[in-house]
């Protein structure tokens, strides 16, 4: 037994000391692919001839078959290529594979004294990382040749403390096992490292956890504060940079662990792109990542397709704070809309005009390649010929709507409603630039209203008008009966009862007028009556006041009414050529209403007026008469022909005799002031004497105080003349001592001739005083006269004896219509 130890050990020690006198190989060069291994040698030098495959430390491989075809030599070289009856995908073996060599110089073969990494490095080919390790770790595919050559298998080493080997995944010995395709487990981590496929000597590889990627990006402006969503941020933030526009943030927080980063304390008001670089303990966002902070847009104006105009954008991020010469690019429609100006909040451009319209056109604010958004859940889109009313306002009774887009009258209307009324408005005019209209606004009885336009089935917003107080005068008071009726317009609803409006004209005392009521339920006024003082003439001024407002407006007094030229049978009453004209308001003094009367074209003279009747005299007798009224510069009645009626005496009284003279009333009618009157008095010698009297007329002006309107019938007063209605008070100085006498009268063309008697002398003249006084009444025969029929004939002292009367002419006259209290008598000198 000892003996067969001790030949043991001296065959190994023989065997070891044969083997080790075989130098290491020296390769010169190594070229190798995916399909062939070949090591260059020094043809005189030991080479390698075959590869012994360990699965371990300790376990070769028995399922690689392999040797060396060295039979190439080329000049001083060797080319040993390696054959092996299995694919190269199945080249795999531990650090501690082994490699026979052989001596040039004898067939001896050392298959342990050399490691592969003693001999050669043969690093891995075409090697290929299908993915990065993420942050968060896991499985990563590396395809490639002599990916195990040596190494591992299972293990792969690497330059990240504590150094723990990857774990490489497969069973190495299964023979359909690819060794070009491995997968490895790599935990979580971040940053670059090496990869040694040949355990911690060579086949070094240089990669990094995956690169930071972000897939979203939400902006919190509200609390400054953004949220980016992605991939590999692993979890120490600080390994973390977070880079906007290169500027790094400080205040960050992970959020979620790898997939989710917090900025903190971030605001940004300008619009545009933003560049978002983030880097994890080096490693940074491979592909460039911008952020775009959009233009908001709340909303559009519109404008006309056929104008074009300003359009205006409001919303938010509509101008850059930080660089005012970034001008943004505005696209409505495919329509370019010119920038003119900006803020942060509001936007203008120029649109031009567009002969195709459009409705819902998209809009679309661009801040270098940044597209706008809209505020709301649906989009902000532009529409031509939008109608918009900005303001309204009234004045005059013409309403003025300012806005814009407003049309013309083909394709808009107004719409204008209270509670009560609905009123369409189709006639209005529109300025050029179609941004005012005006319109007469009908009457309306309440102030406030609201206006709504539409312009082609497009309604829009709606404003409200309050009109002011308007009025309007609908009658013309007379002078006696100073009462206006006024309608109201646009006034404070509803009526309170105790409000009442109040009325001052001129300068008179102001008067309080009726609580206005509607005329019936479908009126669109309310009215109101107000007492107004005693007036005549046009537009007089007034002040109305209800409640708070005031306003002017003016009245006239009805204008005069000529009703007739009073007369009987065309004839006027001849007692001084006095012409009476009826009607009304023929009080006014005004010169556009002041009445004129005209005889033969020659001016009269009035004596007396009122209300309802005009007396003028006309001081020439003439025949007939050619009568014109006037008011004011109008001619209201002409040619009215009046003619004298023939006179008549009616009363012939004795003739009173005093100490001053002697004295006779004579009563009559149609009597003229154109007289010629004398006494003749037979003597004893039958020679006569002739005694001239100085006469006067006096008019009566009948009948009764009473004057009639709009009626040209005459009263039957007028038509009964019975008595007198006109005297003459003639006198003379003379003393006379006769008892009886011949009294003649001479009307122009007209004679008469009466036997008087006189009577003896009295002591006084007040007879004579009291008869002529122009106050004394006619209503009844003087004492001791004598009443006389139309036709005098010769009687006895106390009645006419004889008289005789011619008429060579007729005078014109005109008849009294209206007349005074009876008695009453005008003096005619």
């Amino acid at each position: 037994m000892i003996l067969k130890t001790i030949l043991i050990f001296s065959f190994l020690v023989s065997f070891f000391s044969t083997a080790h006198s075989i130098e290491k190989p020296f390769v010169i060069e190594e070229i190798h692919n995916e399909t062939s291994l070949i090591f260059k040698f020094y043809k005189e030098r030991s080479y390698i001839s075959r590869l012994e495959m360990y699965k371990d430390r300790e376990t070769p491989r028995t399922d690689f078959p392999n040797y060396f075809d060295c039979t190439l030599i080329i000049g001083e070289y060797r080319y040993c290529v390696l054959h092996s009856d299995l694919p190269f995908s199945r080249l795999w073996g531990s650090i501690y594979s082994k490699v026979c060599v052989r001596d040039v110089s004898s067939p001896r073969v050392d298959c342990i004294s050399y490691k592969i990494i003693d001999v050669s490095y043969v690093a891995p080919v075409n090697v290929k990382f299908t993915s990065l390790p993420p942050t968060s770790g896991g499985d990563v595919v590396i395809n490639g040749s002599f990916l195990r050559f040596v190494g591992g298998p299972n293990k792969l080493d690497h330059s990240i403390p504590p150094f723990n080997p990857f774990y490489v995944k497969g069973d190495f010995s299964d023979p359909s096992f690819n060794c070009n395709n491995i997968t490895v487990t790599f935990p979580p981590g971040s940053g670059s490292f090496w990869v040694f496929f040949i355990d911690g000597v060579s086949g070094e590889y240089l990669i990094s956890y995956a690169h930071p990627k972000i897939s979203g990006f939400i902006v919190d402006l509200s609390k400054n504060v953004i949220i980016i969503d992605g991939d590999n941020f692993f979890t120490n933030k600080s390994l973390v940079q977070v880079y906007f526009d290169d500027i790094q943030q400080q205040n960050i927080s992970i959020t979620i662990s790898h997939t989710q980063i917090q900025v903190i304390n971030f605001n940004r008001i300008d619009p545009g792109p933003m560049s978002v670089l983030i880097t994890v303990n080096g490693v940074q966002t491979q592909n460039n990542y911008t952020h775009c902070f959009p233009s908001i847009i709340t909303s559009i104006s519109s404008v006309s397709n056929d104008l074009g105009g300003i359009v205006t954008i409001k919303g938010s991020k509509l101008s850059s704070t930080s660089n005012s010469s970034i001008i943004p690019s505005i696209t409505i429609g495919n329509k370019q809309c010119k920038f003119i100006k900006s803020t942060t909040t509001e936007l203008e451009c120029k649109l031009d005009p567009n002969i195709s319209s459009g409705k819902k056109l998209s809009v679309d604010v661009n801040f270098n390649g940044c597209n706008s958004t809209s505020s709301g859940s649906s989009p902000v889109t532009f529409t031509y010929n939008i109608p918009a009313l900005s303001s309204g306002s009234f004045s005059n009774g013409i309403v003025t709507l300012i806005g814009e887009n407003l049309g013309n009258n083909k394709e808009s209307f107004i719409q204008l409603y209270t509670n009560e009324i609905n009123i369409k408005i189709e006639k209005f005019n529109i300025s050029s630039d179609q941004k005012s209209l005006t319109f007469k606004l009908p009457h309306l009885k309440c102030k406030s209203f609201n206006i709504n336009f539409t312009r082609n089935n497009i309604s829009i917003n709606t404003i409200s008008i309050s009109a002011s107080l308007s009025n309007n005068v609908i009658n013309k008071p007379s002078v006696s009966n100073g009462t206006l009726f006024i309608e109201l317009y646009y006034i404070d609803c509803p009526i309170s009862s105790s409000s009442k409006p109040t009325i001052t004209v001129g300068n008179s005392l102001t008067n309080q007028c009726s609580i206005p009521l509607l005329k019936s339920s479908t009126s669109d006024y309310y009215e109101t009556t107000c007492l107004i003082p005693f007036g005549t003439g046009i537009n007089r001024q007034f002040a109305l006041k209800y409640n708070s407002e005031l306003v002017n407006n003016i009245f006239s007094y009805a204008p005069p009414i000529i009703n007739d030229i009073i007369n009987k049978d065309n004839k006027t009453l001849s007692c001084g050529s006095i012409i009476t004209v009826s009607g009304n308001n023929l009080l006014t003094n005004d010169e556009e209403f002041k009445v004129k009367v005209l005889a033969n074209n020659q001016d009269t003279t009035i004596i007396k007026q009122d209300e309802n009747i005009l007396l003028v005299k006309y001081d020439i007798n003439e025949s007939p008469l050619n009568v014109s009224v006037f008011i004011g510069n109008d001619l209201i009645k002409s040619n009215v022909i009046l003619t004298f009626l023939q006179p008549i005496i009616t009363v012939i009284p004795n003739i009173k005799n005093n100490k001053d003279g002697i004295s006779i009333i004579i009563g009559g009618i149609s009597l003229s002031n154109i007289i010629n009157s004398s006494l003749t008095l037979s003597l004893n010698d039958n020679l006569n004497t002739i005694i001239p009297l100085k006469c006067n007329l006096q008019c009566s002006l009948f009948p009764n105080d009473t004057f009639y309107y709009n009626n040209t019938v005459l009263s039957s007063n007028e038509i009964h003349i019975t008595n007198y209605t006109d005297s003459l008070l003639c006198h003379s100085n003379s003393i006379i001592n006769e008892t009886s006498g011949v009294l003649n009268i001479q009307f122009a063309q007209t004679s008469f001739h009466y036997d008087v008697k006189i009577d003896e002398i009295e002591s006084s003249s007040s007879s004579f005083s009291q008869s002529s006084s122009p106050s004394s009444s006619p209503s009844s025969s003087p004492p001791s006269s004598t009443s006389l029929s139309s036709s005098p004939s010769s009687s006895s002292s106390s009645s006419i004896s004889g008289g005789s009367k011619s008429l060579s002419g007729t005078v014109a006259s005109i008849t009294i219509a209206c007349v005074a209290v009876v008695g009453a008598l005008v003096a005619i000198i």
